[in-house]
């Protein structure tokens, strides 16, 4: 499981989510109906439960590639709601380390989606020579 360089980066995220959970500042962002910390704490929540249910998918690699994707827009939405809150002036420029934790989370997923496709492609090419 952990040998895949992909279940490397699976954890990586995981970690990276734990560490931002833990020593990231809540801040409230009064935007439009988001004005609560709670919405960072889910958002944190998610990304640590779908990186693990991914990590733990690894016999399954379609499935994984699934998660990993759906995943990536979802941190990909929590960086354009970032960018758009702190062009509108509601955030400043100290709430912008909030931004490191999905522009991580993107490049480690499209990391694993590459090593899970190339896995894939090994295996069917694998299976055409049977």
């Amino acid at each position: 499981m952990i040998q895949r360089i992909q279940s490397l980066y699976l954890l990586l995220l995981a970690i990276f989510s734990v560490i931002g959970l833990f020593f990231l500042p809540f801040y409230e962002f009064s935007l439009i109906i988001f004005s609560t910390a709670v919405l960072l704490k889910v958002y944190i929540a998610q990304s640590i439960a779908l990186s693990i249910f991914s990590l733990l998918l690894f016999k399954k690699r379609k499935v994984q590639l699934w998660i990993n994707r759906i995943q990536m827009g979802i941190q990909l939405l929590f960086t354009i709601f970032l960018i758009y809150a702190w062009a509108s002036g509601r955030i400043t420029d100290t709430h912008l380390i909030w931004l490191a934790l999905p522009l991580h989370a993107i490049v480690f997923l499209f990391l694993a989606n590459k090593g899970i496709s190339k896995d894939e492609d090994l295996i069917r090419s694998v299976d055409r020579l049977r």
